[in-house]
């Protein structure tokens, strides 16, 4: 609020000197400017341009960390009114003279005495600005890990009333090392100003094109009406795009190899996801009614008692298939727990629960023993723990389990990745890529709170990658 609150104050100074600078306002300038000047020229010129609105891509996604409104009345309100008084006010200040240095133009709006308070102040106004950048990239990258698209890390949550707000400490580290080698690489702004132009303007030009999609496909808008809206965005983002297309050795090569490196993950991702899933399809699956057959005829149990952890859709009804981990059960040992206890959790968009957290049905219960389904609720602030849960209920006697978590079986399923002998070399690549993004997933058990008291016994399924 105070770089804004000065930056505002600085230019309008100088327009209640120079107020011939308001004429800047109609675009006919720039569109005269264009019209005669020559394609380099005008290349580099909206080459330079671009740079004016670099921080804006930042809002939109921010607006996973915030949601639309807040961002709306900052830009309305504040940013774009002080924004507009300091770029006309650097204007006025060059038509005074002419002559006058460009470089650093706005500290020279500054007077003398001042100037090393607002050096400081810029530097503390840069690092809460990147501040943008860091959590916009927390809400992207767990919205792409909530979609499947990206390795499960961990995050943690950092407001009770906002469920976007998260924290990635993976992701933070990573920014970390290439903000510093970016700055060791590229040693100014000026020399980086290439690499964040060409990115600003690709993100620009696909948030247009992703729009006209959005607008037919989920707003069911006419291709008329979408056309007419964005199409002008498109137009004018391309021509950013094309102009900073020539930057591309000079630095616009990084943000093109980081955004091919992020794009190849969440491919990699997602095939290794499906297949992998794939696997557990092919895989012949018992009814929910035959397991329970089985088990009430059955004279040889598996006498611990079994916790899976298991899907939303498993065994809702009775008439499902069984998970996929019971069937490696049953097939591997020939028996099945006597005891049977199937674990799902879900995630409400509130905070904490602090009522209603277990629901208990019980599927099957006969002189054998019984299988019971749990659903665990847990907010977004609090960290998931199976195994407290669990504990929790075998204490009211709600289920059968011993209430010594040491006496438990908690059974979950790790998949052996195995490559075809005939796979190409394209094929091998993605194959190791896939390998190497699984050593930085969390397995899901671990993310709630199970194998670190609790025994596991860990069933293999091979997954076979042609």
């Amino acid at each position: 609020m105070t770089w804004f609150a000065v930056i505002a104050v600085l230019g309008a100074l100088q327009i209640a000197a120079h107020p011939a600078i308001l004429a800047a306002l109609s675009p006919l300038h720039a569109g005269q400017l264009l019209i005669h000047g020559n394609l380099s020229a005008n290349l580099l010129l909206l080459g330079a341009v671009i740079l004016v609105v670099t921080g804006g891509e930042a809002m939109y996604a921010d607006m996973g960390h915030f949601g639309a409104a807040p961002i709306r009345r900052a830009w309305f309100a504040i940013a774009f009114p002080a924004l507009l008084l300091t770029y006309l006010g650097q204007g006025a200040y060059l038509l005074s003279d002419p002559a006058r240095p460009g470089p650093g133009l706005l500290f020279h709006l500054v007077p003398h005495a001042l100037l090393l308070p607002f050096i400081v102040l810029a530097t503390v106004s840069t690092v809460i600005a990147s501040q943008a950048l860091i959590s916009g990239t927390f809400s992207l990258i767990s919205q792409a890990i909530a979609l499947g698209l990206f390795p499960q890390l961990q995050i943690k949550h950092t407001h009770r009333g906002q469920a976007g707000e998260v924290y990635v400490p993976f992701i933070n580290w990573l920014l970390f090392i290439g903000c510093v080698a970016l700055v060791i690489g590229f040693g100014s702004s000026a020399a980086l100003g290439s690499a964040y132009g060409l990115a600003v303007a690709g993100n620009m030009l696909m948030t247009s094109i992703a729009m006209m999609v959005l607008a037919r496909k989920v707003w069911k808008w006419s291709s008329l009406c979408a056309s007419l809206v964005f199409a002008p965005l498109v137009l004018i983002d391309s021509g950013f795009v094309f102009a900073n297309s020539t930057k591309v050795l000079e630095g616009g090569y990084v943000p093109l190899c980081i955004g091919f490196a992020v794009f190849s993950t969440m491919l990699v991702w997602h095939w290794g996801r499906a297949k992998t899933l794939a696997a557990y399809l092919s895989r012949r699956a018992l009814p929910m009614p035959e397991v329970f057959a089985i088990h009430r005829s059955a004279d040889h149990f598996i006498e611990q008692t079994a916790v899976l952890m298991i899907p939303a859709h498993n065994c809702a009804k009775k008439t499902r298939r069984a998970p996929a981990l019971l069937q490696l059960l049953w097939e591997r040992n020939g028996a099945l727990p006597r005891n049977i206890i199937f674990v799902h959790v879900d995630h409400p968009k509130v905070p904490f629960i602090h009522e209603d957290r277990f629901e208990t049905t019980v599927l099957e219960d006969n002189p054998n023993g019984r299988l019971v389904r749990v659903e665990m609720r847990f907010g977004f602030m609090e960290v998931p723990d199976v195994e407290v849960g669990l504990q929790k209920l075998a204490q009211q006697s709600e289920i059968r389990l011993e209430p010594d978590h040491r006496k438990w079986n908690v059974h979950v399923v790790r998949e052996h990745l195995a490559p075809a002998r005939d796979m190409g070399p394209i094929r091998a690549i993605r194959f190791r890529a896939y390998e190497l993004l699984r050593l930085i997933s969390q397995p899901t058990y671990y993310h709630y709170g199970l194998g670190y008291d609790v025994p596991l016994s860990v069933e293999i399924l091979p997954v076979h990658f042609s």
